[in-house]
């Protein structure tokens, strides 16, 4: 089996690795926006510890 690899993470990352759109995406973690300090319209990115926060709400990407 196969784990996604852990380290700094932009939007377009997490789109990439579990391969749907950014409307998709933010609908799936619209329950951890907030805690894991997602702002919607502008670029971020994301440190391990948010990381695996998204990847534990989600499970791995594969």
């Amino acid at each position: 089996m196969q784990t996604a690899r852990i380290g700094v993470y932009s939007k377009t990352d997490f789109c990439m690795a579990y391969g749907v759109t950014m409307p998709t995406f933010e609908k799936w973690i619209s329950d951890i926006a907030k805690e894991i300090g997602w702002i919607k319209g502008q670029r971020q990115k994301f440190p391990p510890k948010v990381v695996i926060k998204v990847f534990e709400h989600l499970g791995e990407p594969i």
